[in-house]
């Protein structure tokens, strides 16, 4: 499932590497590459991939929504510097990350349930 691979790169993140210069997405950039990572994972439903994103952003707030969403679409794309630095820029500090991750997989669990996926 898309929401453990995407949570276990982001955690995977915060506790290897060095610093590299993050790539800066868009939210709406971040979102594309969230739903084509979903889409192609074996069994996806296009529509219910959709619906994930439709939901998360209904469920957070909108900050943690903007930066758990490009920190998620860096993680896809296998950037584990990237997103350290990401944090780095964001001035986020390892407890709000981690604030941000407890929040976001009990607001996915939630969006699972809604959009059968």
């Amino acid at each position: 499932m898309i929401r453990s691979s995407l949570l276990a790169l982001v955690v995977s993140g915060f506790c290897f590497g060095g610093v590299a210069s993050a790539q800066v997405l868009s939210v709406t950039e971040a979102e594309g590459r969230i739903t084509e990572a979903c889409k192609a994972e074996p069994g996806a439903d296009p529509e219910a991939c959709e619906c994930y994103i439709v939901e998360l952003k209904k469920a957070l707030p909108t900050d943690s929504y903007e930066i758990m969403t490009v920190l998620a679409a860096i993680a896809v794309s296998g950037d584990d510097e990237g997103m350290k630095a990401f944090a780095e820029e964001e001035d986020l500090a390892y407890d709000e990350v981690n604030e941000l991750l407890v929040e976001t997989r009990l607001t996915l669990n939630k969006v699972e349930e809604i959009c059968g996926y």
